[in-house]
C-alpha cells in the first residue's frame, strides 16, 4: 500500500516547493517559511484523517497544516444509508453534494418531461427555488408530478436554491488545522 503514501508525500512536497518558490513579494511582512517551518495549506480533499492515516509513518508532517472543507452537517440516517452501499465508507466529503446533484437533475428531467441534457439544463435551477419546499425525492416527484412547482432541499442544498448561474446561493465551510498526530485536531476547527 506504498502508492497511497508516496501520493501523500508527493502532494505535501509540491506545496512545500510551492510555497518556498513563491517568496516574499516587495512590503510583505510576512515570510511564506520563517525558522525552517513551511505553512501548509489545503482544500477539500486533503483535509481529512484519511489523508493523514497516508502519512502514518511520517509523524508530525502535517502538523500545523491548515485548509478548508465544505462543513455540511450529514444525519446519522445519511450516514447510515451510504454505509449500507459501502460498509468501509469513513470519508463523507462532499457525498451529501454528488446525492443533491443526482436527485436535483432527475427532479428537473421530471419537470421538464425530457430525458435530453439540453432540456433538463434549462429546469435545474427552477427546482431548487420559487416553489413548495420539499424534502425528500420521493414528496418532490410527488409535487412535480402533480403540476406544482417546488424548491428541493436535500442533504447539502439546505437553505436556499441555486443562483441564476446555477450555483448554490449559500454554503457552509470549515477551517481544519492537522495536529502533531497527523490527523485533524477537532478542538481548532473553526
Amino acid at each position: 500500500m506504498r502508492g497511497p503514501r508516496i501520493f501523500g508525500l508527493f502532494g505535501v512536497a509540491v506545496v512545500v516547493l510551492a510555497a518556498s518558490a513563491c517568496g516574499n513579494s516587495a512590503g510583505d511582512a510576512s515570510p511564506v517559511i520563517k525558522d525552517g517551518q513551511v505553512r501548509l495549506f489545503g482544500t477539500d480533499g486533503n483535509m481529512s484523517n484519511s489523508f493523514g492515516a497516508t502519512l502514518k509513518e511520517d509523524p508530525g508532517v502535517l502538523a500545523g497544516m491548515k485548509g478548508t472543507l465544505a462543513a455540511t452537517e450529514l444525519t446519522e440516517d445519511f450516514k447510515k444509508r451510504l454505509r449500507s452501499v459501502d460498509p468501509g465508507l469513513t470519508d463523507y466529503t462532499y457525498s451529501a453534494h454528488a446525492y443533491d446533484a443526482v436527485a436535483i437533475e432527475a427532479l428537473a428531467a421530471e419537470s421538464a418531461r425530457a430525458s435530453d441534457g439540453a432540456t433538463i439544463a434549462k429546469y435545474v435551477n427552477g427546482v431548487t427555488v420559487g416553489g413548495q419546499t420539499c424534502e425528500t425525492i420521493a414528496a418532490c416527484l410527488d409535487a412535480v408530478r402533480a403540476g406544482r412547482d417546488i424548491q428541493y432541499r436535500g442533504e447539502a442544498l439546505q437553505r436556499s436554491g441555486f443562483t441564476d448561474d446555477g450555483e448554490p446561493s449559500t454554503t457552509t465551510y470549515s477551517t481544519l488545522n492537522f495536529g502533531r498526530d497527523n490527523l485533524i485536531d477537532p478542538g481548532k476547527t473553526e
